[in-house]
């Protein structure tokens, strides 16, 4: 009999401690259901879409060692980007290629046969951002007069210009203009608050009154985008 005893002690504890455990291991009931999370018990409000994603902007790099392409490298992707050859990105007069002529060794490159120089300069030199300028403004300027005397393909010629002037700027062919340039130069679409930006400058372009705003528009938001350290180092 005293086993018995003991043994019905014993099952009545383990049964005690089971149901304290089971109410310690339950999700709180609340008005919302269970969790208090709202809708159907054991979903996680499935149909609730998530908040529109933000403009983050331009990406950042996800690396530290970062370097710059140089002149062979902008020169190639300068012309890729345009669709020019690239023998017609840049000259001097003219006549001479900033690159394999005037400006090669200030965008790392060497010289050896009339400058003795066997290697590149571990660093970029004080000029070598003007003549990053220089090639960029070169190539766009080539670009967009290209475009706009054909009126269509290329990189702008889609945009709608009426007396030298772009006819809205508002308009989706600026943005789908802007979108493919950095597409073709950058390798990622233009993000909202970057067409704003470039809309904006074309106002202030407008307001100073030249001949052919939409041009000289188009050629510095050409030239922003090419010398935008985004696309001079990698």
């Amino acid at each position: 009999m005293r086993r018995d005893a003991w043994m019905r002690v014993f099952g009545a504890a383990l049964l005690a401690l089971g149901l304290v455990a089971c109410e310690e291991g339950r999700a709180p009931v609340t008005a919302d259901g269970p969790g208090g999370g709202g809708g159907a018990p054991g979903t996680a409000d499935a149909a609730t879409p998530p908040p529109p994603a933000a403009d983050a902007g331009p990406p950042t790099a996800q690396r530290a060692n970062l370097r710059f392409k140089g002149g062979l490298r902008l020169r190639n992707d300068f012309a890729q980007a345009l669709e020019l050859p690239a023998a017609e990105v840049c000259t001097e007069l003219g006549r001479y290629d900033c690159v394999d002529v005037v400006h090669g060794v200030t965008l790392g490159g060497v010289d050896p046969y009339e400058k003795g120089l066997y290697e590149a300069r571990p660093v970029t030199g004080v000029s070598t951002p003007l003549a990053v300028e220089r090639m960029a403004l070169s190539a766009c300027g080539r670009a967009v007069d290209r475009d706009l005397a054909a009126g269509e393909g290329g990189v702008f010629g889609a945009l709608p210009v009426a007396d030298g002037a772009l006819t809205d700027v508002e308009a989706e062919a600026v943005a789908a203009t802007l979108d493919g340039l950095y597409k073709r130069a950058l390798l990622r679409p233009v993000t909202p608050s970057e067409v704003a930006h470039l809309r904006g400058l074309y106002r202030d372009v407008a307001a100073k009154g030249g001949a052919a705003p939409a041009r000289d528009w188009a050629v510095l938001a050409c030239f922003t985008t090419l010398t935008s350290l985004e696309m001079v180092l990698y």
